[in-house]
C-alpha cells in the first residue's frame, strides 16, 4: 500500500497524477499544489508540495528504489533509522547539498503520459537511479562504487590495517586442508570480487570489504582468503570465512555515517531545492521573450525619427539596439526613457538617427528580463531630395563649361545632379568628413550643354 492509500502506485505517480478513490481524489500533488497557489491558497499549495518533497526524498533511499521491504517492527531499514537518529549532521551548508540544475539532468529514458511534468520526472529518475546503485539492507546496489553488496556482506574486521605501508599486492582465495591452506583456488579481482574503502573520517581505517558475488562463493565454506602485501618482509595475513566481520542483515553504520549519509542525505538535499525552484518557475512563469514582426516605414533623415516596432511581448521598461548592417556598425542600445515610447505589448518606438543613404539595418528590443527579440532587418528608404538654389543660376549661351553648386535638403551619398534628365558628374559635399550628411551638390556642366540660348531643367 502507498502512502496515498492505492496500491502499486509509484512515487511519481503519486507526485503527478490523480486517481480516484474510496477515500476520495489521491495522489496528483503536483498539480494540485500549482493550482492551490495561483488560486493564492498557499497554506494548501505548501501542504501537497511538502507531500511531494517527502516522496522525492524517499528516492534517495536504497531501499526504496530496491522495493527492500522494511518498516516492519522486526525489519527496519538501517539507512532509514540511522538517518532519523542522526539527521542534523547534514545541513544545507554541507558538501553536495547544491542545487541542481533540472535543464541539465539526463532526460527519463521511458514512456511518461503527456499529463506529466517532464521537468519533475527527471528529478525523481535522476534521484532514484544514484540511490539504486547503493546497497540496502537485503539488495545489492547496481554500481560497484557503492553497491554489489559490498556494505551488506562482509569486510576483513577491524584492526586488521592496510594502509599505504604495507601496501596491498593481491588477494588469494585458498583451499585448507584440517585448517592449513593446500592449493590455490583463484586470485581475487578488486572492483568485483572485492574493494579497499577508507571512509572519510579522521579515526577510519582503510579496509577489505567483499562483493556479494565473491561472498557467495566463499561462505559456508573452510576456504581462506590471504592477503598478499607489497615487499618480501611483510608476511601475508590469512582469513577464514569466521574471521570476517558479518554485516548480518543491515549495512555497516559507519558506512552509513561516513558514506551514505554526506553522500545521499546531502544530494536528496539539493533535489528538493531544485524541486522548489522548479515550484517557482511553474508559479511565476517568466514573460516570454519579445519578437519584431515588422518595422514601419524609414526614411533615411539626418535627424532623429520615431521609429515604429511591431511584434509581441513587449514590456512597458525595454531598450532598442541598432546596428547599420550595411556598414557593419552597432550603435549603444537606447535606454533614455526620452527616446523610448511603450504604446502596448505589441507595439513600441524608439527616436534613433539612421543615416540619410540608403542601406539596411537591424534593430532588436531588449526586456528588463535580458531576453532579448529577434534581430529584425529592414530597408532605410532614400528621401526625395529638394534643390532650394542654383549658383550660379543662370549662364550665356556658347560660353565654357562651368561648375553648378546645387543647394537644397536631403542629398546623400549617392546624389547625382541631372541637366535636362542626364545625369552629370556630381561632387558630394560633406558636412564633415566621414558624416555622411551631404550639404550641396556640386555638378559639371560642359560647354556643350550651354551651346544654344534656352532654359535647363536642373533635378537630383
Amino acid at each position: 500500500m502507498d502512502t496515498d492509500g492505492l496500491p502499486n502506485r509509484s512515487a511519481l505517480e503519486q507526485a503527478q497524477e490523480a486517481i480516484g478513490s474510496p477515500l476520495g481524489d489521491r495522489g496528483g500533488y503536483w498539480k494540485k499544489a500549482i493550482q492551490a497557489y495561483k488560486a493564492n491558497d498557499k497554506g494548501t499549495a505548501y501542504w501537497y508540495l511538502g507531500r511531494v518533497a517527502h516522496l522525492l526524498m524517499d528516492m534517495s533511499v536504497p531501499a526504496h528504489v530496491h522495493f527492500d521491504i522494511h518498516g516492519l517492527p522486526w525489519d527496519d531499514d538501517a539507512y532509514e533509522v540511522f538517518t532519523a537518529e542522526n539527521l542534523k549532521n547534514i545541513t544545507q551548508y554541507s558538501p553536495g547539498t547544491y542545487i541542481r540544475v533540472v535543464k541539465e539532468l539526463p532526460n527519463f529514458p521511458s514512456y511518461q503520459p503527456s499529463t506529466y511534468d517532464t521537468d519533475l520526472t527527471k528529478l525523481f529518475f535522476n534521484l532514484a537511479l544514484t540511490a539504486k546503485g547503493y546497497d540496502s539492507d537485503d539488495v545489492n546496489g547496481t554500481k560497484s562504487q557503492r553497491g554489489k553488496g559490498k556494505f551488506r556482506t562482509a569486510r576483513i574486521p577491524k584492526g586488521a590495517e592496510f594502509g599505504e605501508t604495507p601496501a596491498v599486492l593481491r588477494l588469494e582465495r585458498w583451499e585448507t586442508t584440517l585448517g592449513w591452506p593446500t592449493s590455490r583456488k583463484e586470485v581475487l579481482r578488486q572492483f568485483a570480487d572485492y574493494d579497499l574503502i577508507w571512509e572519510d573520517c579522521n579515526d577510519c581505517e582503510r579496509r577489505i570489504y567483499f562483493y556479494d558475488s565473491f561472498y557467495s562463493r566463499i561462505n559456508n565454506t573452510t576456504d581462506i582468503v590471504r592477503v598478499i602485501y607489497v615487499g618480501e618482509t611483510h608476511t601475508p595475513d590469512d582469513f577464514g570465512v569466521g574471521d570476517l566481520e558479518e554485516a548480518n542483515g543491515d549495512v555497516y553504520e559507519d558506512i552509513l555515517r561516513h558514506i551514505y549519509q554526506p553522500e545521499l542525505q546531502a544530494m536528496a538535499i539539493g533535489y528538493v531545492a531544485a524541486l522548489y525552484q522548479l515550484f517557482w518557475e511553474r508559479t511565476h512563469p517568466t514573460q516570454p521573450a519579445p519578437q519584431i514582426t515588422s518595422v514601419g516605414q524609414v526614411t533615411g533623415s539626418n535627424d532623429r525619427q520615431w521609429i515604429t516596432l511591431n511584434g509581441s511581448g513587449f514590456t512597458s521598461s525595454f531598450s532598442v539596439t541598432f546596428r547599420d548592417v550595411t556598414n557593419g556598425t552597432t550603435y549603444p542600445a537606447i535606454t533614455d526613457p526620452g527616446r523610448l515610447q511603450y504604446v502596448s505589448a505589441s507595439q513600441v518606438k524608439a527616436f534613433a538617427n539612421v543615416s540619410a543613404n540608403p542601406a539596411t539595418w537591424a534593430v532588436k528590443v531588449t526586456n528588463p528580463d535580458n531576453q532579448s527579440s529577434n534581430e529584425y532587418e529592414f530597408a532605410v528608404v532614400a528621401p526625395a531630395p529638394a534643390i532650394s538654389s542654383l549658383n550660379p543660376n543662370n549662364a550665356a549661351a556658347g560660353g565654357p563649361g562651368f561648375s553648378l553648386t546645387v543647394y537644397g535638403g536631403n542629398f546623400n551619398l549617392s546624389s547625382v545632379v541631372r541637366w535636362n534628365g542626364s545625369d552629370r558628374p556630381t561632387t558630394r559635399v560633406e558636412t564633415s568628413p566621414g558624416s555622411e550628411l551631404v550639404s550641396w551638390l556640386e555638378a559639371s556642366i560642359s560647354s556643350s550643354d550651354i551651346a544654344a540660348a534656352g532654359t535647363a531643367s536642373v533635378t537630383t
